[in-house]
């Protein structure tokens, strides 16, 4: 009886692939006849045709490979410079990109239009269409009509100004569970939708729209969402009070099963906690650059056991107490993302952090003059978060000297060995904060954070820097 060679099962090799990058998959392929049936699929699973080559496809394959092997293709992102593909079925596509990027699309040699390759391909799922520079028209929108299985659209850089077009696009939209409208030039009418429209199945709806698009049409096509779950919109200046009105419609539970929202700079204090206070139950919150303050940060206590997601950086009326209690009373919290948290004042002989969930953290941590001996304490803190994956202590936006010459100091001597436990970390960030890393600091990242691939901010300010950063990228670390 024949040995099995495990490296031959296809769950063996598929686990293997997950570590190899495309040309280690070709060079595996002809390692032998069960390798070849199994990798070959991963090999087409993404296809982008970019710029005139075929990408994330090993070099060199043709457009008969393409054709060949089109019954493998389950993801494809295609250019308008290659509308030679658009007759062209893949059986098992179910996600698609449509890129125009041509700043000459007069002269482009167009062979079919994107239409053609909706129509060819009605088992699509998720749908994004970047940068079409003509306007989307009534035959595209009965293209996207015809995609029974259609449940995600999404829509960036795009234009729809004709009035007729407009009526297909949302009688295309009737049976999504998720639509994104992202930087699109749509007429002032854009967002009439019919009288007895509604979106029964709409669970996940993004609009950033432009300022001449009524913001109650907005609101309208919102309240048109009844079963929504997650909502990001950007009101630009809110001149109707329609943030008001949206606080009102929530109060009202007009979106029951809503608990993951996202909202634009332009909301103040008082009407975000009006929000805050009107929805049941939340488990997502990004206000980012918004006036999240007291009264938001009062109204938001209701939900500090549900919450996951939190975003409240680049919020002045934010304080360091603020951040300091969420992170003692957010069991479930997974990503927070704030500004100072100051750990003479706030952190050490704080409360327990009760987050021990997190996965993302990106809070500037700094202290007050003469406390060095209080880093050792903030370390072990952050040791507990033994499941992060990206770790900020810095800020981009932070420019006060002070701030960033008291940030937490993140040599072993003060106590950065402590952070072994972080056994998950990929991302390691510390913008605009004074390091002092010497070749043993890097040597013990490299050792103890065998996943780090990334990592931001100025490693020293001294004559080694230049030979620190190539310690990093010797280890295929990014540095930023």
């Amino acid at each position: 009886m024949s040995k099995i060679n495990p490296l031959e099962l296809p769950e063996i090799t598929l686990r293997v692939a997950e570590f190899l990058d495309e040309k280690d998959l070709v060079r595996c392929v002809s390692v032998c006849k069960s390798w070849h049936q199994t990798l070959l699929r991963s090999i087409w699973k993404k296809v982008a045709a970019i710029d005139s080559v075929l990408f994330r496809t090993p070099q060199g394959l043709s457009d008969d490979s393409l054709m060949q092997h089109r019954d493998l293709v389950q993801e494809l992102e295609i250019h308008e410079n290659f509308s030679r593909f658009y007759t062209i079925t893949y059986p098992e596509l179910h996600t698609l990109t449509i890129v125009d990027d041509n700043p000459n699309r007069e002269t482009l040699d167009r062979k079919a239009y994107p239409e053609e390759l909706i129509a060819f391909n009605p088992s699509l799922v998720h749908l994004k269409v970047v940068r079409l520079g003509r306007n989307l028209l009534a035959p595209f929108w009965t293209a996207v009509s015809g995609l029974l299985h259609l449940k995600t659209l999404t829509l960036q850089d795009v234009t729809m100004k004709d009035t007729y077009s407009l009526g297909e696009f949302w009688s295309a939209c009737q049976n999504l569970e998720r639509l994104c409208i992202r930087q699109s030039r749509i007429s002032a009418e854009g967002l009439e939708v019919g009288d007895n429209l509604i979106f029964h199945k709409m669970q996940a709806l993004e609009l950033h729209l432009p300022k001449h698009v009524d913001q109650k049409k907005q609101l309208d096509m919102i309240r048109r969402c009844p079963n929504i779950q997650d909502l990001t919109w950007n009101v630009v200046g809110d001149e109707n009070n329609v943030l008001d009105l949206f606080a009102q419609d929530a109060a009202r539970e007009l979106w029951p099963k809503l608990d993951s929202l996202s909202l634009s700079h332009s909301i103040t204090d008082e009407t975000l906690a009006l929000v805050i206070s009107a929805i049941p139950k939340i488990t997502n919150l990004d206000v980012c650059n918004s006036g999240f303050g007291p009264e938001s940060f009062q109204a938001l206590k209701r939900h500090f056991k549900t919450l996951v997601k939190l975003n409240i950086s680049k919020c002045p009326a934010t304080t360091s107490a603020m951040l300091q209690e969420i992170m003692c009373s957010c069991p479930r919290l997974e990503e927070l993302r704030g500004d100072c948290l100051n750990a003479t004042q706030d952190v050490v002989g704080g409360l327990p952090w009760m987050c021990l969930s997190l996965r993302i953290l990106e809070v500037c941590i700094k202290f007050d003059d003469h406390s060095e001996d209080l880093q050792p304490v903030v370390f072990d803190r952050i040791s507990l978060l033994i499941h992060l994956r990206s770790l900020a202590i810095g800020s981009p936006g932070l420019w006060e000297t002070m701030v960033f010459r008291q940030a937490l100091d993140l040599r072993l001597v003060s106590g950065l060995g402590s952070l072994e436990t972080l056994k998950n970390i990929r991302h390691f960030g510390f913008y605009n904060t004074t390091q002092r890393f010497s070749k043993v600091e890097i040597e013990w990242m490299i050792e103890k954070w065998k996943k780090l691939d990334r990592v931001d901010g100025i490693v020293s300010d001294n004559t080694n820097h230049n030979a620190l950063r190539k310690m990093l990228k010797d280890n295929d670390i990014i540095i930023s």
